[in-house]
């Protein structure tokens, strides 16, 4: 700010080239015919003409074609309206083709044909780039969207044709695999009958366990294939844990009767409300009962617990004869992993831990692996309780 109490003459000097050099450019021009009568050196120099060159033209020769348009369809008409405007973007028409944004602020000095415009143009470079950046990394941020929705719709329809792969060939695979089955049965009845040799009937015997293995490992496959590639909805509700137990148990009632090994239900006198699919759950549970009884030996039980803790319903599998290596253990926590698989017989596919995996997961909740505190095999599917 120029010194009020300096000499008048140096006062006006003060004051005229705080108005030519000022950081923003000002012109003068009148609201009739956008005919210019002032500017500042400021503006003279953003657009590189000598003053006489910038003062013979109007106000709308200034801007660039856009800067046009947005002059008389939005800053002329709202001056005359109200006299004032502030804030609209133009774009000045450089020398040399450059182009420089700027923000106008005008006011209306006086009615009539002759009145004059004062107009401030402030440079918008920065604020323009500003713009721009955020335009780009919204486009991006779109694009970005656009990508991962176009993903998981591929995901999604990879997951359903795989499902439905796996069901046509869980169907294709039941009938031949029955005709193995029934007639290693037909054979090893026979054999039984016509007293034929040990070495035969055990072979029989193979035969029959491993096409009957073979349709579990179908199962397994169909029902992981199924979690994978579905939502599911899960509605608060309270949960009939021994119901729920003996669905289970009855669902992993073909291999716990092959293995000869056998499970308690719980005697459960209260029914937690947990948000959770009944059916998804005693699924869960089977799959966890038909592993452990692939690894049990004969005469093993399996016995079933529920405990709740620290904000968690654990539904837990407990075989206290079942020793296992804290190797066996790992491999049985990742049973897709290779280190785990490649190893493999027919104790176990390992599909069944997974597909429990899925389904705690499907529930915000997690499936652990352990040995017992009591000795033995512990698998504990841990659901949070509804508060």
């Amino acid at each position: 700010m120029p010194d009020l109490n300096m000499p008048q003459a140096a006062l006006a000097e003060s004051i005229e080239d705080f108005y030519e050099d000022a950081p923003c450019g000002y012109v003068s021009w009148r609201i009739q015919d956008g005919a210019m009568v002032r500017a500042n050196r400021t503006l003279q120099r953003w657009i590189g003409k000598p003053r006489t060159g910038l003062l013979a033209g109007r106000f709308r020769d200034l801007l660039t074609p856009p800067g046009r348009i947005m002059h008389e369809t939005r800053h002329a008409p709202r001056l005359r309206a109200g006299g004032a405007v502030e804030a609209v973007a133009l774009e000045l028409a450089c020398a040399a083709g450059q182009r420089l944004p700027v923000l106008a602020h005008s006011q209306l000095l006086a009615e009539g044909g002759d009145a004059l415009v004062r107009t401030s143009l402030f440079d918008a470079t920065v604020y323009r780039r500003y713009e721009q950046g955020l335009v780009t990394a919204r486009q991006r941020a779109e694009q970005a969207e656009a990508e991962a929705r176009r993903a998981q719709a591929r995901a999604e329809a990879a997951a359903q044709a795989k499902a439905g792969f796996l069901a046509a060939m869980n169907h294709e695979f039941r009938t031949p695999i029955g005709i193995v089955s029934g007639f290693a049965g037909l054979l090893r009845r026979d054999a039984e009958a016509g007293g034929g040799g040990s070495a035969r009937l055990d072979w029989l015997r193979d035969m029959d366990e491993a096409a009957e293995h073979l349709l579990s490992l179908l199962e397994d496959a169909t029902l992981f294939a199924r979690l994978d590639g579905g939502t599911h909805s899960l509605p608060v509700r309270p949960m009939a844990l021994g119901r729920m137990a003996q669905a289970a148990i009855a669902l992993a009632g073909p291999v716990m009767e092959r293995q000869r090994v056998r499970a308690f239900a719980p005697e459960v006198d209260h029914a937690p409300s947990l948000r959770a699919d009944p059916a998804l759950v005693a699924e869960a549970l089977a799959c966890g009962l038909r592993e452990i009884a692939r690894r049990a030996t004969p005469g093993m039980s399996i016995q079933i617990e529920c405990v709740a803790e620290d904000g968690l319903y654990s539904i837990r599998l407990i075989c206290p004869g079942l020793e296992m290596t804290e190797a066996a253990l790992a491999d049985l926590r990742a049973p897709l992993a290779p280190t785990a698989w490649l190893g493999r017989g027919l104790e176990g596919s390992g599909l069944g831990i997974a597909a429990a995996q899925r389904i705690a997961e499907l529930h915000c909740g997690r499936l652990r692996i352990e040995t017992a505190p009591q000795g033995g095999l512990l698998l504990a599917l841990e659901l949070p309780l509804e508060a």
